[in-house]
């Protein structure tokens, strides 16, 4: 059994280099040995005799070419038509006469040229400043002379290599640096394709129904100004406006009139209402009017919700009154109402 390999010895220190041997003298080189004689060149053999050719074969006799068909007959050509004959040539009219070239105008006379005037004198220049004074360049001193090259030592005999020493242990790992600064952000990249879609979700449950909207609304109006004296609701000279709404089956509706009123004194007041008729019957009625007192004309709206109707067609047409007594009286424009189905 071998035994453990024992460690390896310091390495040895580098023997001193030796001086380098002299160099002995380049050989002289040897003469360059006369060319040998050229021989003579050959003779050229003699040709020989070309042999006969042989006999050619005989040739083949040729077929007979087939009997070429006839050739049919051409139809004949049809005549030509005559060419009609060419119309005469118009006479060409007489060119007129060149009107006469008029004179040429006399060239007036150019004018004198003025005298050119006198040159001003030039301005005397200022004096120049006198330099600076440089002072002498140094002269330049002789180069020395190059010392003669010294003569190489001769190389010493290279020392025997000691055996390689044991690997030393691994030395402890350094801190680490700090982290350098982050470089520029690259181009962004080509975008991909696009990925395929998903399958479609699940339809969601349908929520609920929303309130009812304004389906089913009715408006009207009349623009004309005209005015009643009456104590009681009646109709104006133009009637109305009128709508027909159909009242749902909750037998809500919300109904609106607007109106510009004028009375003819302080104390007046003015009242616009509305009846129905058809599926239900309502009679005008101050708790649903737009009203409003005095002499200063202004325009206003009133809303009023009915319950309980009928479901089904009615027809609401606005009606007139004043209050006050005496003469009073009462003027109504731009009227106008409308209805909405609730539910």
């Amino acid at each position: 059994m071998t035994g453990a390999t024992g460690g390896t010895g310091a390495t040895g220190t580098q023997g001193a280099t030796g001086p380098t041997g002299a160099g002995g003298p380049t050989g002289a080189r040897g003469a360059t040995g006369a060319n040998g004689v050229t021989g003579s060149t050959g003779a050229t053999g003699a040709t020989g005799a070309q042999g006969t050719t042989g006999a050619r074969g005989t040739t083949g006799a040729t077929g007979t070419n087939g009997a070429t068909g006839t050739t049919g007959a051409r139809g004949a050509t049809g005549t030509t038509g005559t060419q009609g004959t060419t119309g005469s040539t118009g006479a060409t009219g007489a060119i007129g006469s060149t009107g006469a070239t008029g004179a040429t105008g006399a060239k007036g006379t150019t004018g004198a040229t003025g005298a050119t005037g006198a040159r001003g004198a030039t301005g005397s220049r200022g004096v120049t400043g006198p330099p600076g004074a440089q002072g002498p360049t140094g002269a330049r001193g002789a180069t020395g002379a190059q010392g003669a090259t010294g003569q190489n030592g001769t190389n010493g005999t290279t020392g025997v290599r000691g055996p390689t020493g044991a690997r030393g242990p691994t030395g402890a790992r350094g801190a680490t640096g700090a982290r350098g600064a982050t470089g520029a952000r690259g181009a962004t990249g080509v975008r991909g394709p696009t990925g395929a879609r998903g399958p479609t979700g699940a339809r969601g449950a349908t929520g609920p129904t929303g309130p009812a909207g304004t389906s089913g609304t009715v408006a009207a109006s009349v623009a004309t100004l005209e005015s009643t004296t009456s104590l009681a609701y009646t109709d104006l000279a133009t009637v109305g406006p009128t709508i027909t709404v159909t009242v749902p089956a909750s037998g809500r509706l919300l109904v609106s009139l607007t109106s510009s009123q004028l009375g003819n004194a302080s104390s007046t007041a003015c009242f616009m209402s509305f009846a129905g008729t058809g599926a239900n019957t309502i009679t005008a009625v101050d708790a649903n009017a737009l009203n409003q007192a005095g002499s200063a004309q202004q325009r206003a709206s009133a809303t009023t919700i009915l319950s309980g109707l009928s479901p089904g067609s009615t027809t609401l047409t606005a009606k007139y009154k004043v209050s006050g007594g005496g003469a009073a009286s009462c003027a109504f424009a731009t009227r106008s109402i409308y209805a909405i189905p609730l539910s």
